[in-house]
């Protein structure tokens, strides 16, 4: 795009405010979010109804299957950062995702966790790479930075509004099998779509410098020992992932490791590192402590929350009774609404030098997260047992949730890229997504501990919406308050 056709922001490290290569990646993270929400929409319903799990059982397995994504993206970004490049990384997660989807349409059982696993590792080796791309696309611009990664959460929450409610629309007619090809397809889109704009990413998605280098004198080893390294490690991750799926009791322990493995490393890091990245190093911990407790809660839409909606709200809209899976995309719908109202905001004070620093805004956004849900509890008192909940506060529920969101999701993902260390951006954004680890299994068990009776039918959902509501409130507090002894320390 030439540069009398396209808007520039002075200042260091400015680049264009769009560029192809930059839609192109929005268009890429829509449809594998609308592919990926689609599928998270149906799957605790599906295994309750269709595969007559018990509902803590569904719980805790598709708390476990988000671990696992989580736990793959920390892999896929050691992968790209030192073998493969994140684009090459990117395609054989798209290739691995979109046939797990296929498998999930087999009766089989087997098949159905092979399938589960694939997307797992799939998914895992996008969602660690998309990020670090645009960021070097966009340039070390701040205000360009947090622009983007503001329109890159729409461009996720857009593809998660029209997923849900297209496999909704899809299982309704034809059934979940046709619903499961439907999120294959999406899939298979994102991938048509990155290799067709490609050649817009101006080479960021090629594998490291050291690994082009050795490529021009061995080029028969270079040309397939990545893909042999790659393809081992997919085989023996989908073979952990597999079993971990049939054992959700040791996914807690694969998390624990994992998050001790990543100490270790935070503390050689630590170690090793001058003064400024030490600090960094430092911040990055205390963003993914802060995501972890957020997604406990957040991830609550596609467990306790999407089985309150079933059962307990009253769904019927202007005569129609609406799929509970539609609403699952009511999250996404709001971020797409109330999002852009949100970075109007947001510029508007930086422009007067009175934006809130980006840790003051996780706090605030936790803080949301927890009234939200809070909210969501008032709405059952006030109710009563006899009677379902009114949509309204399903409705308001979901729109105070996404103001909470938009301040932790894509500020949590900006920081997490700014605060990774020269060469290692994969490795930082991938355990920045390993917080979503911890917090997939820590919201499968709260979900099945605090909603779910003995006899995994009886649901009190009050308490439970009142426990994640004081987990935001304390959480937001304690980051609040984190942040204000850190700049008196300073001043001092």
């Amino acid at each position: 795009m030439s540069q009398t056709t396209t808007t520039k922001l002075a200042g260091p490290g400015s680049k264009k405010i769009w560029s192809p290569g930059i839609l192109t990646l929005f268009v890429v993270q829509a449809f594998d979010r609308a592919g990926f929400y689609a599928l998270l929409a149906v799957l605790v319903l599906f295994l309750i109804d269709n595969r007559a799990i018990p509902t803590a059982d569904a719980y805790i397995l598709v708390g476990t299957f988000t671990s696992l994504i989580a736990l793959a993206g920390v892999g896929g970004g050691i992968l790209a950062d030192k073998v493969l490049g994140r684009g090459r990384a990117m395609a054989a997660g798209y290739v691995l995702a979109g046939i797990g989807a296929v498998l999930l349409t087999v009766p089989a059982q087997t098949a159905f966790d092979l399938g589960l696993g694939m997307i797992a590792i799939g998914t895992g080796l996008v969602r660690s790479n998309l990020p670090p791309l645009l960021g070097a696309l966009v340039g070390e611009n701040e205000e360009r930075q947090t622009a983007s990664f503001h329109t890159l959460y729409l461009a996720t929450n857009l593809g998660g509004t029209i997923g849900p409610i297209a496999i909704s629309l899809v299982t309704l007619a034809v059934g979940h099998s046709a619903g499961f090809l439907l999120v294959s397809a999406m899939y298979v889109c994102s991938l048509s779509f990155y290799l067709f704009g490609r050649k817009w990413l101006e080479g960021h998605d090629r594998p490291p410098q050291s690994i082009a280098s050795k490529n021009k004198t061995q080029p028969f080893n270079a040309g397939y020992r990545p893909f042999a390294v790659t393809a081992g490690l997919c085989l023996v991750a989908l073979v952990c992932a597999t079993f971990v799926l049939n054992h959700p009791e040791l996914v807690g322990w694969c998390v624990l490791a994992a998050f001790l493995a990543v100490l270790i490393l935070y503390a050689r890091l630590l170690r090793v590192q001058d003064k400024q990245g030490r600090s960094q190093v430092l911040a990055h911990m205390v963003v993914v402590v802060v995501s972890i407790a957020f997604l406990a809660i957040s991830e609550q839409l596609s467990l306790s929350v999407l089985i309150f909606t079933q059962q307990d709200v009253d769904r019927v809209l202007f005569d129609w009774n609406v799929p509970t899976p539609a609403f699952n995309g009511l999250n996404s719908a709001f971020v797409v609404l109330i999002g852009p109202l949100v970075i109007v905001v947001l510029r508007y004070l930086a422009k007067r030098n009175r934006e809130p620093d980006d840790f003051f805004k996780l706090g605030i956004g936790c803080l949301i997260a927890g009234v939200s849900f809070e909210l969501l509890r008032l709405g059952v008192r006030i109710t009563g047992p006899d009677a379902l909940v009114p949509l309204f506060w399903l409705l308001l529920f979901q729109a105070v949730l996404v103001c909470g969101e938009m301040l932790v999701g894509p500020i949590g993902l900006k920081l997490a890229n700014q605060l990774s260390l020269p060469g290692m951006n994969g490795f930082f954004i991938g355990v920045f997504y390993l917080a979503g680890a911890g917090a997939g299994y820590a919201a499968g068990m709260l979900a099945a501990d605090t909603t779910v009776g003995a006899d995994s039918s009886m649901n009190d959902f009050s308490f439970g919406f009142s426990v994640f509501g004081l987990l935001g409130l304390t959480i937001g507090l304690l980051t609040i308050t984190a942040r204000f002894v850190r700049l008196r320390n300073r001043h001092h």
